[in-house]
């Protein structure tokens, strides 16, 4: 909603030559809803075909709502007047995702090494 929300801004504005919110909506939507299903639905989808329990721990919760600070950085970045603060808000932003990603990759890809604890192939 909050992205669908930015791009009506964007689009009305652009009617009145008011352009202002860079690629802000797209981030919402990519970032704060693509990535973050992506993650929310690979794990899930890991953790029942390999035979774990369907709840998240807290490490995955902590990866989910970190995804959502890293995009509340990256809107942020692009909504703010461009100023010092801004590079380092993309930087942030990026460095954000990579560190999080890698962190899911760390507490997921071993699961897909390892038998599943139920006994049952696959």
């Amino acid at each position: 909603p909050i992205g669908l929300t930015l791009g009506a801004l964007q689009a009305a504005g652009a009617l009145t030559g008011w352009y202002v919110l860079g690629l802000a909506p797209l981030h919402a939507i990519a970032i704060g809803f693509v990535l973050s299903m992506a993650v929310a639905m690979v794990s899930r989808v890991t953790l029942g075909h390999s035979g774990r329990h369907l709840s998240a721990d807290r490490v995955t919760w902590g990866l989910f709502l970190g995804l959502q600070g890293v995009c509340i950085v990256r809107i942020a970045a692009d909504i703010l007047p461009p100023s010092m603060l801004t590079q380092p808000m993309y930087l942030a932003g990026a460095s954000g995702a990579a560190m999080l990603l890698l962190i899911w990759g760390y507490r997921y890809l071993p699961i897909y090494l390892k038998p599943r604890p139920d006994g049952v192939p696959g």
